[in-house]
């Protein structure tokens, strides 16, 4: 991940407790890519939190167009304290807790946003679902990157499937044989499989001249 932007928000941001069973108001904090460029196909988001009872939490990553959730009431009864990064490539399941280094999955894949622009604003948003523990937003930082690709000579962007340095029907022609065989350079939105929205995320760079 090699373009990092923090948030200009004023933290800690707190995050309004349930009462009477009714969710408290969501807690949200931003961040504008400005001059990014690309899509946002492998991304990190980094939130510092602070909770008493990481079970109350609902948290959602939204660029305005698409949003996936972080975390979904998981980790019972442990506390938040420290920062939480939730990846493209994650590997470490989110359980509560103290933070750790490694990165997280989140509760819904960021393949929903492989075909959406990186430059925007991002807004994470925390709601409280639960009475009588507290806590708040401690900072935000989202990263975009290139992740590892799992095959050697998958080309830099998928839209010159063909590499030759130009988007157009043979770049079609090279992409569909490798689709259909499961190849690993025709995972284009990142998920781990190779499946429809590989083509739907194929033909929406295709479709706008390159990456």
């Amino acid at each position: 991940y090699d373009q990092s932007y923090a948030s200009a928000d004023s933290f800690p941001i707190a995050i309004p407790d349930s009462v009477g069973g009714t969710p408290g108001e969501p807690a949200s904090a931003s961040v504008s890519t400005a001059g990014a460029g690309g899509f946002a196909q492998h991304i990190r988001v980094c939130v510092g939190l602070s909770h008493t009872w990481s079970g109350d939490l609902v948290g959602v990553l939204s660029n305005g167009t698409n949003s996936a959730i972080l975390i979904n009431r998981q980790g019972t009864s442990t506390d938040l304290s420290g920062t939480y990064c939730f990846a493209s490539d994650g590997t470490v399941t989110f359980s509560g807790g103290p933070a750790g280094s490694a990165s997280y999955v989140p509760f819904e894949s960021f393949s929903i946003f492989a075909s959406d622009p990186a430059d925007g604003v991002w807004t994470v948003t925390f709601a409280d679902y639960v009475g009588a523990d507290v806590g708040s937003i401690d900072s935000l930082n989202i990263e975009f990157g290139t992740a590892a690709s799992a095959c050697s000579t998958c080309p830099p962007c998928a839209a010159d499937f063909n590499s030759d340095g130009g988007v157009d029907g043979g770049d079609i022609e090279s992409f569909f044989p490798a689709w259909e065989a499961s190849d690993g350079c025709a995972d284009v939105n990142l998920d781990g499989g190779v499946d429809g929205g590989d083509i739907e995320s194929f033909f929406a760079v295709w479709e706008l001249g390159g990456c």
